[in-house]
């Protein structure tokens, strides 16, 4: 069987409240199928929180969580 590699996206901004919820949620889950090779991708928007020294701690503990920092708010419009 072919292992599968799950990728689970979360943008976050001002996150301070609910992002370490969120990822031990989102780690559960994962739990649930050990045989698959996953990881949890944060995406920070630069929000005025703590959540930068929040999501350091959750990704130092839990290797298959990943961060990417943006040094300011971005928007997009199609």
């Amino acid at each position: 069987m072919k292992i599968k590699h799950i990728c689970f996206v979360t943008p976050c901004y001002n996150g301070e409240e609910s992002v370490k919820a969120l990822h031990s949620v989102v780690m559960n889950q994962f739990s649930l199928f050990p045989q698959e090779k996953y990881s949890h991708l944060i995406i920070y928007n630069a929000s005025k929180t703590n959540t930068p020294y929040i999501l350091e701690q959750l990704t130092e503990r839990d290797s298959p969580g990943k961060v990417i920092l943006n040094d300011c708010t971005s928007i997009f419009f199609d």
